[in-house]
């Protein structure tokens, strides 16, 4: 455990077009989720196509 009680192992990372933090149109924004595959296999996607949407959450380490 880290000094602030909480440590964080990312899985993946988020990608998108965007090269810096403007709060403008984000909505029109597509971004895809590039899993780490040492520790995230292909079977934790499976049935995913079933849902119309998914829950990420996510640190916002580019933004003060």
């Amino acid at each position: 455990m880290s000094e602030s009680g909480i440590e964080l192992r990312p899985i993946g990372v988020v990608s998108c077009s965007r090269t810096a933090a403007v709060d403008d149109d984000w909505d029109a924004e597509r971004s895809e989720i590039h899993f780490d595959a040492a520790r995230v296999g292909p079977e934790a996607t499976l049935g995913l196509d079933d849902f119309s949407q998914v829950e990420v959450i996510f640190l916002f380490h580019g933004v003060d």
